[in-house]
């Protein structure tokens, strides 16, 4: 069965800037989460493009992704493989919702939707574990890229 996590957060630029800051090897890679980053298949952020990814946290490792599906400014569909386990990982787009009279600043509510099987070589809870250190991570460097 495979194991479901949720995450969102609102960063303060347009979906489309947003989309360009998750997207950019370049703003990525040498950061606190991502070592080297290297497409090895088609054209970046097509679908069936292959990209190798090291992630820094919450260990060292190697992965490989393949783009489902990308859409600028709107969603980010990827499946990653590494050590013995598949993480499909959507990512939604979409203006924020705004304040109670509705203005919405320009900003930007991004949803991570990660499901994760196979045999991850971590039992139970610290499946879970990895997964929160990972996006722990993650976030608040996006949010830092997205200029909030």
């Amino acid at each position: 069965m495979p194991r479901h996590f949720d995450y969102s957060l609102d960063v303060p630029c347009s979906p489309a800037d947003a989309y360009d800051r998750i997207t950019s090897s370049d703003a990525w890679q040498g950061s606190e989460v991502y070592g080297k980053i290297q497409w090895v298949q088609g054209e970046p952020w097509q679908p069936d493009s292959v990209r190798e990814v090291e992630t820094l946290v919450p260990f060292r490792a190697q992965h490989k992704q393949r783009v489902l599906a990308a859409h600028p400014g709107r969603v980010i569909d990827i499946m990653s493989h590494g050590m013995g386990y598949t993480n499909h990982t959507q990512i939604l787009l979409e203006p924020s919702r705004g304040d109670a009279a509705g203005a919405t600043g320009g900003g930007t509510h991004i949803q991570y939707v990660i499901d994760i099987e196979g045999s991850l070589p971590l039992p139970g809870s610290l499946i879970d574990d990895f997964v929160h250190r990972f996006m722990d991570a993650y976030l608040p460097e996006l949010k830092k890229l997205c200029g909030g």
